[in-house]
């Protein structure tokens, strides 16, 4: 929430630009999500590949192990192992 919300803020107070660059990776295993609701999905980055970090609701501490997101749009229903993901950096 801090990239989506926080850093343009701050950013913009300070004159600055929040472009966030992604890279391309390969899904190490699927991920379902719910239709009808966009899904930010916490990433470990290794080789290439984005494993998804398993994670309760609201549970912060799990942020700790990631090194990326990924954005699941709201009209599409999870994402399939091997899909190529765009994930941004911590």
């Amino acid at each position: 929430m801090f990239h989506l919300l926080g850093k343009g803020l701050i950013a913009g107070l300070q004159g600055g630009s929040t472009d966030l660059v992604p890279i391309e990776l390969t899904l190490s295993r699927a991920i379902s999500s719910n239709h009808g609701r966009e899904e930010v999905v916490l990433v470990k980055i290794e080789n290439g590949t984005a494993t998804p970090v398993p994670s309760k609701s609201g549970l912060i501490s799990t942020v700790s192990l990631a090194d990326g997101y990924i954005l699941i749009p709201r009209e599409q229903e999870g994402l399939p192992t091997g899909a190529r993901v765009q994930a941004y950096l911590l």
